[in-house]
């Protein structure tokens, strides 16, 4: 089996089966220097692409009136690995006040796995717009309550199988601890984080 065979073969099957997917993704047994080019190779190839989504996609405005653009693509990978760094980090010493045991790279790797099943989804929902703006707005909003269902199902995994309302709380609460502060403090200088993929 090909590398790119045996990557599409496990999005495959972390799509059909989540929990299965990730205890896979989880079993590769990656180095800490792997997970973290994986992380860099993910968030660039993410930007990339958010700023082809935004090409294709219609103008969004601001409360203002004014065009909504993508950061600096510089500026938007490091803003979006600080942020995914620090949710991933409270989610980990979070989840083990829930019962759950997984250490921050575990965290960090199933989080890098679902960024490689978000830039899948992001190219077909690229397709889809240019078929229809209609159909693009359908399939973007099913691919991140999609992409949701699937991150709780990681990270209850990368937890030891904590219960998934545990893992909604753990992230709920995370997401409040290590994202406010930094998006507002991102706002003051008109900076927004590119997390959709």
């Amino acid at each position: 089996m090909t590398p790119l065979s045996f990557l599409l073969a496990l999005v495959k099957l972390s799509v059909r089966n989540p929990k299965e997917g990730a205890a896979r993704v989880l079993a590769l047994g990656l180095s800490r220097q792997a997970i973290w080019i994986s992380l860099a190779i993910t968030l660039t190839l993410g930007t990339i692409l958010g700023y082809v989504h935004e090409a294709v996609t219609p103008e969004a405005l601001g409360v203002d009136g004014e065009p909504i653009r993508l950061p600096d693509p510089f500026v938007s990978v490091a803003v979006t690995a600080v942020l995914l760094v620090a949710l991933d980090f409270v989610i980990a010493q979070l989840g083990r006040g829930f019962g759950g045991t997984g250490t921050f790279f575990d965290i960090l790797l199933v989080d890098v796995w679902l960024r490689v099943i978000a830039l899948f989804a992001m190219v077909v929902d690229i397709v889809a717009f240019l078929i229809s703006p209609e159909l693009g707005q359908v399939v973007l909003f099913a691919t991140y309550i999609y992409l949701l269902w699937l991150m709780l199902n990681f990270v209850s995994v990368a937890h030891g199988g904590i219960s998934l309302g545990k893992t909604f709380l753990v992230i709920f609460l995370a997401g409040m601890i290590a994202f406010l502060p930094f998006l507002l403090l991102l706002s003051m200088f008109g900076l927004a984080p590119n997390i959709g993929a």
